[in-house]
Formats: C-alpha cells, sequence, structure tokens
C-alpha cells in the first residue's frame, strides 16, 4: 500500500497502547504528583479563614474627641493608625487612652499605598472643605478645652480679720495657673461650710484656707462630710501630710507660712494627682 511495508497488526497494536494510556480510568489510577499537591495546596487555601483586618486607619486631618467617640463607634479594633501629617489634640489620646486604644504613625506613603492583604479598616469622616473647617473649629475648641481642664480649679477661702487680706502670692499665683474663685467670710463655722458645699457640687475642687485659726479651721472642717483638711506649717511637712491624706483642703496661716514657702506649698497642692 503506497509503496510502504507496513505491519498492520504492529501498527493497530501500538495505536491501542497508545490510547489506553491516556485514557480518563488510567489517568486516574496514574495521577501525577504535582497534580496532588496542587490540589492539596488549593484545599488548604479554601478552608483557611479570610484574615480579618488589625489595624484600623483614620484618614481625617484633624483628630479631637469628637472624632475619636465618632469613630470608636464603627470599629472594634484597638490599633489605630494615623498619618504623619495629623493632628491630635491631647484630649484626643486622653479619650483613646481611655478606650484602651493605641496609636501607630504611618508616613504619606503607607496612606497612599496600603498593604493590599489585609485591607486595614477604614473611615473618612471630613468629604468637603466645610467639613474641614469644622474640623478645625472643633480642634481649637478641644484645644481650649483641654488648657481648661489641665488647670485646677481652686476656692481661696479667706477668713482673716477685716484689715488683712490673702497672701497677695498665692493670689497672683492661683491667677496664673489655676482657675479659682476667692470667697471673704467672717468666721470660720461658715468658712468650713462652704468649703463641703463647695466639695460636694464639685468632687475635683481644691480649697485653700487663709485664716489665722488653722488648728480650729482643721477641726471644724475635718468635721465635714467629704472635707480631708491639712494645716499647713512647713513646705515639707504640708507635702508629707498633704499626700498621706490626699487631702482636698489646704489651711495656711500667713504669719506662720512666708510668701515664698506659701506658693511652695499651694503649687505642690494643686498638682497633686495631676498630670
Amino acid at each position: 500500500m503506497n509503496g510502504l511495508d507496513w505491519d498492520l497488526d504492529a501498527l493497530v497494536g501500538a495505536i491501542m497502547s497508545d490510547l489506553r494510556g491516556r485514557s480518563p480510568v488510567a489517568s486516574a489510577e496514574n495521577v501525577s504528583e504535582t497534580l496532588s499537591r496542587d490540589f492539596a495546596d488549593a484545599r488548604r487555601s479554601l478552608s483557611q479563614p479570610t484574615k480579618e483586618p488589625t489595624v484600623f486607619d483614620v484618614d481625617e486631618r484633624v483628630v479631637v474627641r469628637e472624632t475619636v467617640v465618632k469613630l470608636a463607634s464603627t470599629t472594634k479594633l484597638k490599633v489605630w493608625r494615623l498619618r504623619g501629617d495629623v493632628v491630635a489634640t491631647p484630649a484626643a489620646y486622653d479619650e483613646l487612652a481611655s478606650r484602651g486604644i493605641s496609636v501607630i504613625r504611618a508616613g504619606r506613603s503607607d496612606v497612599k499605598s496600603p498593604t493590599p492583604s489585609p485591607s486595614p479598616a477604614r473611615a473618612t469622616l471630613s468629604a468637603s472643605n466645610a467639613a474641614d473647617r469644622e474640623s478645625a473649629k472643633a480642634f481649637k475648641t478641644d484645644q481650649e478645652t483641654s488648657k481648661s481642664a489641665s488647670r485646677a480649679q481652686v476656692l481661696l477661702a479667706t477668713c482673716l480679720p477685716e484689715n488683712e487680706r490673702a497672701p497677695q502670692g498665692i493670689v497672683e499665683y492661683l491667677k496664673r495657673n489655676a482657675e479659682f474663685v476667692e470667697e471673704r467670710l467672717d468666721c470660720m463655722k461658715k468658712t468650713t461650710e462652704l468649703v463641703a458645699d463647695s466639695l460636694a457640687a464639685n468632687d475635683a475642687l481644691k480649697v485653700v484656707i487663709a485664716t489665722r485659726d488653722g488648728a480650729v479651721g482643721c477641726v471644724w472642717a475635718n468635721r465635714k462630710k467629704g472635707v480631708r483638711a491639712v494645716v499647713a506649717v512647713t513646705v515639707e511637712q504640708a507635702k508629707r501630710d498633704l499626700a498621706a491624706t490626699n487631702a482636698n483642703t489646704l489651711i495656711l496661716d500667713p504669719r506662720d507660712v512666708g510668701p515664698y514657702q506659701a506658693r511652695q506649698i499651694v503649687d505642690f497642692f494643686t498638682r497633686m494627682g495631676r498630670r
């Protein structure tokens, strides 16, 4: 046939052998090691749960306490990432700390090209220039609030002879370093009643009593509920007793404590328990 010497039996046998080797049954019985490994890898990949984001990205340019409160309602993540150029107020950091949230800073490149897997949660509140202006306004208000909150609230109760005023050094110190009110009374009983009522209304208040009746004032004051009074005699003694009792009322006799020592004691007292 066509001048060729064909061995038909051998040719048919070779073809049939080749077909049997490529049949589905034969292939299933001789699955390659590579295909088995690929199938196992794919099965493991499908069985693994999708990774949840671990970092909460904040795209705000200005972060104030109100921003933290709003964003905290949208996520349970405890690690927040702020852009490197974000301005955050002290009050915002205090709010984050109170919620147990850690903060990390990211550079601009990190924000523009976030890690693709897993994608961090992202939130943006500002969507316009008007919103930015509101954020800046809130930032200014937050700064003022934080500054005010960092100053001690002090009541200066003066119970001295009519022609004698509270020590000027203490008054000047409180004007510069505290939010304070001065009240002048004519007897110790009224003074301690005012102190007790004021402390009951504001447990963050600190009271300085200027009087010549320090011992009497201490007895009257400590009989009132919520009042912890200490009489200052020397700087070291006053600091020791104030800290030991966590006092909220300091009693000074201008005749016993000089102007410089009085300022030292009042400074320690107003800063006590504050950052």
